[in-house]
């Protein structure tokens, strides 16, 4: 498929701005990769108090996700993994920030 643009008209990303995170190093020496069951079940803890605040039953989530009920019953409870495309969907739909949500791991 030829190219839609030429190439005058494609534009690239540009961030003019060098900047040094004084706290980055620190960060990578303590990063572990893992993330403690503590901090797991407080996120999915938000995710099931926005639903709730949002006046909204699982099922009704589980029909703007195109899932079933079981599915939200289990990411709620930390049995499945939450989906990036899904999260997307549900910060928007319960009316929250991401920052709500993954401030849990800030601690």
């Amino acid at each position: 498929m030829p190219d839609q643009f030429p190439e005058s008209r494609k534009r690239s990303f540009w961030w003019p701005f060098h900047v040094q995170n004084p706290f980055a190093e620190q960060a990578k020496e303590s990063f572990t990769g893992e993330i403690s069951e503590e901090d797991q079940k407080a996120f999915f803890d938000r995710l099931r108090t926005a639903r709730i605040e949002a006046n909204l039953t699982q099922a009704q989530v589980a029909k703007k996700l195109g899932r079933y009920q079981s599915y939200i019953s289990q990411m709620e409870s930390g049995k499945r993994r939450l989906l990036i495309e899904d999260f997307y969907i549900l910060f928007r739909l319960y009316n929250k920030p991401p920052e709500y949500f993954y401030s849990v791991f800030s601690k």
